[in-house]
């Protein structure tokens, strides 16, 4: 079975599945230096007649360019044993950090978070209970039931009834649905895992599931059992940047119409010929104090359903131009509404981008039906990103062009029973 791409740091991913490791030999490398520390080197695993590697090291930067030279992998590991025995010396570990399958990666994890491992890998984090370790800016329902050992990381959000434990680690920045189960297995950062799942000796890659006790490694498709949540940081901050200069190219080509709609509106219609929206800017923070809001203008009063191109989107695209909001995302709400929506929805709401074109608008989903809806904006939050945002905003146009509309999709609570992987 392969080893999960981006399993590279136990410190980081840390923990799970616990079991019984035999002791093996873990030799240590001395740098020049005097007044350097001493470096593990390698952990080496007894396999029959001799030992091989497990997979990570850690090495002296003087000496990374001769290893790393190698030709193929032999060569690499042969090389790095090589240098472990000539210049290091041996030490006993109960159980090493192995990369070699992802059963081993499980089994490492596992005696990370019960104290097993070799010394001086800590954990980050001080425990918040005996056993439990939990990163900064979490969010945990209070329904959710924790059996220690657990280790959650940065910037995870917990819905209602899930149950975490034993031996469970949660990478930074993920999201788990509600009533779900996460036991001996790992979630890799930024991983989505859906409602009603049952994780037990899994490791967790994105959309990548290795099942231990089956020893088998499957890609999920259907995002909402498991997906990457790929926008944060840098990559939000070009996407908005992109959806800014469109923005601004389509307000200059299309200000022809504009003016002609507005002229028609004050024409033919009374009132005002402009509408505002108030809308919260999102990511925003979880305490409503913070959060920093917006005036999205459109030529109605915010409508019941669907989006209007003349009279929604061509004149949001101001606010996008703005910054305020992108083109494609989440529906935009007001204070009030966001402060009304459920805990674990609000909480997935405020961490995603607000659009012009949402994925509900494009599906058909009826605006009363609230799971409908619900289940639309956490299929986004977790796999929003470039290509996706492009599918939408194509779908949207052409159902625009041929007049046909799909058909309202049902809550993800309706389509799908309880599911164990």
């Amino acid at each position: 079975m392969k080893t999960p791409d981006s399993v590279r740091n136990p410190e980081r991913n840390a923990p799970s599945k616990s079991s019984r490791c035999k002791g093996v030999a873990l030799p240590e490398v001395r740098t020049p230096s005097t007044e350097a520390p001493t470096r593990r080197c390698l952990a080496i695993s007894v396999v029959q007649a001799g030992p091989t590697w497990t997979g990570w090291a850690v090495i002296p930067a003087e000496v990374a360019s001769t290893i790393s030279a190698a030709r193929d992998a032999a060569e690499f590991e042969a090389r790095l044993l090589d240098f472990a025995r000539s210049s290091g010396t041996v030490s006993v570990v109960e159980c090493p950090i192995s990369f070699a399958t992802a059963g081993g990666f499980l089994e490492s994890q596992g005696a990370l978070l019960s104290g097993r491992g070799p010394k001086g890998s800590l954990l980050r984090w001080r425990e918040a209970a005996p056993g439990v370790r939990i990163g900064r800016n979490v969010s945990l329902h209070p329904a959710v039931q924790i059996e220690a050992p657990v280790y959650i990381g940065d910037n995870c959000r917990i819905g209602p009834e899930t149950r975490l434990g034993p031996n469970a680690v949660i990478g930074d920045n993920c999201i788990i649905e509600g009533r779900s189960r996460v036991s001996h297995s790992v979630v890799l950062a930024g991983s989505y895992i859906g409602e009603l799942l049952e994780l037990t000796y899994a490791v967790v890659d994105h959309n990548r599931l290795a099942n231990v006790r089956l020893n088998t490694e499957v890609f999920v498709t259907h995002a909402f059992l498991l997906a990457r949540l790929t926008e944060t940081g840098l990559r939000r901050w070009v996407a908005r940047t992109a959806s800014r200069g469109l923005a601004v190219g389509l307000l200059a080509l299309l200000s022809p119409v504009l003016l002609l709609v507005a002229v028609w509106l004050k024409l033919f219609r009374l009132g005002p010929v402009l509408h505002y929206q108030e809308a919260v800017r999102l990511p925003a923070e979880g305490d409503p104090a913070q959060w920093r809001t917006y005036r999205l203008p459109a030529f109605r009063p915010r409508a019941a359903a669907g989006r209007s191109l003349l009279l929604d989107v061509l004149p949001g695209l101001v606010s996008v131009a703005s910054g305020d909001l992108a083109l494609v995302g989440v529906d935009p709400r007001n204070p009030k509404e966001i402060s009304e929506l459920p805990a674990d929805w609000r909480s997935l709401y405020l961490q995603s981008k607000a659009g012009l074109i949402t994925e509900g608008v494009v599906n058909g989903v009826v605006p009363g039906d609230s799971d409908a809806l619900y289940s639309a904006e956490a299929y986004y939050t977790a796999v929003a990103g470039f290509s996706h945002d492009l599918r939408l905003l194509c779908n949207y146009i052409g159902q625009l062009v041929t007049g046909r509309r799909k058909q309202a999709v049902k809550s993800w609570s309706e389509q799908s029973p309880h599911v164990t992987l």
